[in-house]
């Protein structure tokens, strides 16, 4: 048995970077919750023009949802963060990690290990950008932990860097765990040596002689003029192109894979005495469980593939048997941690693959089918009466050959709608015209970005099969105290993929990505659209008043609450919303200790006349009947209450009929990942009517 993960870390320093990124933040939180107490974790934010290290690690780390169940279980996360986190200015592409001499020598003196989550993920962005964070950026990583003898250190930091499955290239077959450093794509097909330090001095030349083409010595230099602009948008899209066309002469697909790849060989070339695991995670999808059930951020080419489906995109250009490795964000932040604790005890080091293809494989067909099925769920839950129509999907999606695509799909039509623009462009009727040719343009631009993501994520759905094989990590794991396997999980063997992409993935698609890639969701209910509960209750307020919209029932008595009560107690509470609503929780927190109670129920639940739900985007408390079809808890509640706990009310309908406020209710407690099940499991809970309550501290 390998020691316990809690053990090796205790009373250490750790460096995290990139802890702004999906899997950062996942790995800071999994060592807030599960690591000891003792541990010390320095986080290097990269500061912005006008933005401060510490400013955006509280609005982009500490800001974010995903510290939503810790606030929850009532932990302050800003003072834990100010007694085991302390936030570092620096950039680890510069030299000396872009740190004061002060703070260079403290933290050579005391770091024990350093997981680096820094990366530049644009798959085609600039050469310069995906240079210095995911090749300069290592470099810079090893030289320092490369000074731990002039630090006046015993022994050295352990280092743990996360690349990519990808860095394997356009390479069929089984991907070992293993690095070749004078290795790539293309080797047997090219028979040409190739040099990994020259090959990354040759990439700074040409950015460097690129730059000086335009008269520009660094992207910060340039003045604000439209000419100085024009030419920096022609600096950007020649590093692109040059980025993308040295990458794909090795035999990798992009330029992010390019350069994770040359990080992956400088590492290895110079860690020396060093400890030094690489990490190679495959597409990072929603979470399975930590922070919460579904949690993820940003985009991505599975992001981007169900985005063109929510659109419309019927054909697929993809391999129908092609494998798609996708890896849980929070099982691969678990094993980065794990890797990192062995490597620093001395049990682990070398190439681990945070996979799923070799033991659990998802195809490109069940992909494909189950991103539909997933998206359509999403439709019913955000569509309601006339929205449906409006929403609907392709009844099939299908994978098609790469020249049907062309000829039938996204580049036919944008062929056909310039051709139209074009016609209208022409015509005598001007106004009439510049109308109808605007709006085919549109359409054009639409079915070109469809394309672009296509082409984009070719090297994920090609017909190539690269199978990443995962036994390093797995024997790992094999060793491990069952507590740190409890604690830390990686079994992605496990995963049902129809149950994980249809409830959990989709649902985090639709709700966390697609609003940062640019599509406004329609409003959920336009009756509840509100930003906050006090937006919501005001409207409520206007049209019910003194109705009452809550009553709880108990062998204590009855408590009311109205409209107006209730916005009220939240107008008292504006600053903090998650303290809005205490009376109602105590409440029903000690019915749920009492076992089996009288009714809890929203004013009218058991006449089917309609649903109550105090919820918006910061859902506080909420109570509706999933026996509905269509009503506010299948449209509503469920894609905002994921992650939350449910409490769920059986309730006997002959009992209520007779007498709703003496029926006895038995108490169910779950995640609302769970509600799904529930409701479609008639046998196990039988003919009764099913509400449930959520709320923050239950």
């Amino acid at each position: 048995m390998l020691p316990p993960v809690a053990e090796i870390l205790r009373d250490k320093t750790l460096l995290l970077t990139g802890v702004t990124g999906l899997l950062g933040k996942v790995v800071l939180h999994q060592l807030i919750v599960h690591g000891p107490e003792s541990l010390r974790i320095a986080c290097l934010v990269r500061p912005r023009p006008n933005e401060s290290a510490a400013e955006r690690f509280r609005a982009r780390v500490l800001g974010s949802e995903l510290f939503r169940p810790l606030r929850r279980a009532g932990r302050r996360i800003e003072e834990l963060a100010g007694s085991r986190i302390a936030v570092i200015s620096g950039d680890i592409a510069q030299p000396h990690l872009g740190l004061t001499p002060d703070i260079f020598h403290e933290l050579s003196s005391c770091l024990d290990l350093i997981i680096n989550c820094a990366a530049h993920t644009e798959l085609d962005g600039p050469l310069d950008a995906a240079l210095g964070a995911n090749t300069t950026g290592p470099d810079e990583l090893i030289r320092f932990a490369l000074g731990w003898r002039a630090a006046g250190r015993k022994t050295p930091p352990a280092v743990v860097h996360v690349s990519t499955a990808a860095v394997s290239g356009t390479r069929s077959g089984a991907i070992a765990e293993d690095i070749v450093i004078d290795g790539y794509p293309r080797r047997e097909e090219l028979g040409i040596a190739f040099y990994p330090g020259d090959e990354m001095q040759a990439l700074q030349d040409t950015v460097q002689r690129i730059r000086a083409e335009v008269g520009l010595h660094s992207p910060a230099s340039a003045k604000a003029s439209a000419g100085q602009g024009a030419a920096e948008r022609w600096l950007t899209q020649r590093l692109v192109a040059e980025g993308r066309t040295r990458a794909e002469v090795w035999g990798w697909p992009n330029v992010h894979t390019f350069t994770k790849a040359l990080g992956e060989r400088a590492l290895a070339a110079q860690h020396g005495e060093v400890p030094l695991s690489i990490v190679r995670p495959a597409i990072l999808g929603a979470a399975v469980r930590d922070p919460m059930p579904g949690w993820m951020e940003a985009g991505g080419p599975l992001a981007s593939l169900a985005l063109v489906g929510w659109r419309g995109q019927r054909f697929y250009p993809i391999g129908r048997q092609q494998v798609i490795d996708v890896m849980p964000v929070d099982f691969a932040a678990n094993a980065t941690i794990v890797i990192g604790a062995m490597t620093l005890a001395g049990k682990a080091s070398g190439i681990y693959h945070l996979t799923s293809g070799d033991r659990n494989p998802l195809s490109a067909e069940a992909l494909v089918d189950l991103t539909a099925d997933g998206l359509r769920r999403e439709r019913r839950r955000l569509a309601r009466g006339s929205w449906r129509k409006r929403f609907r999907l392709p009844i099939r999606n299908r994978i098609v050959s790469d020249q049907t695509y062309r000829r039938y799909s996204a580049p036919a039509r944008a062929r056909w709608w310039h051709r139209a623009a074009g016609l209208l462009e022409r015509l005598p009727l001007r106004s009439v015209s510049a109308r109808g040719a605007s709006r085919f343009r549109q359409r054009e631009r639409s079915a070109r970005d469809v394309d672009s993501m296509f082409e984009a994520s070719r090297w994920v759905f090609s017909a190539a099969q690269p199978i990443y094989q995962a036994d390093r990590t797995h024997d790992l794991y094999g060793q491990l105290e069952p507590e740190d396997r409890e604690r830390y999980p990686f079994t992605p063997e496990t995963i049902d993929w129809r149950r994980h992409w249809v409830d959990v993935q989709m649902n985090a698609v639709v709700q966390h990505a697609f609003p940062s890639m640019g599509e406004e969701l329609r409003p959920l209910n336009p009756d509840l659209a509100g930003e906050s509960i006090g937006e919501l209750l005001d409207s409520s307020v206007g049209r019910h008043g003194t109705e009452i919209a809550l009553e709880i029932w108990s062998p204590r008595g009855m408590t009311q609450w109205t409209y107006q009560d209730l916005a009220t107690i939240v107008s008292r509470h504006a600053h903090d919303v998650s303290e809005a609503i205490p009376p109602i929780v105590s409440r029903v927190a000690a019915l749920v200790e009492e076992g089996p109670a009288h009714a809890v129920l929203v004013k009218r639940v058991v006449e089917l006349s309609g649903s109550i739900a105090l919820t918006s985007r910061d859902t506080v408390l909420a109570l509706s009947p999933l026996h509905c079809k269509g009503s506010l808890a299948a449209s509503v509640l469920l894609p905002l209450a994921r992650g939350a706990r449910v409490l769920c009310l059986e309730l006997d309908p002959e009992t209520a009929a007779a007498d709703w406020r003496s029926v006895e209710i038995g108490f169910v407690v779950g995640t609302a990942a769970d509600i799904d099940r529930w409701q479609s499991s008639a046998a196990r809970f039988g003919p009764r009517f099913r509400g449930f309550v959520c709320c923050d501290t239950l």
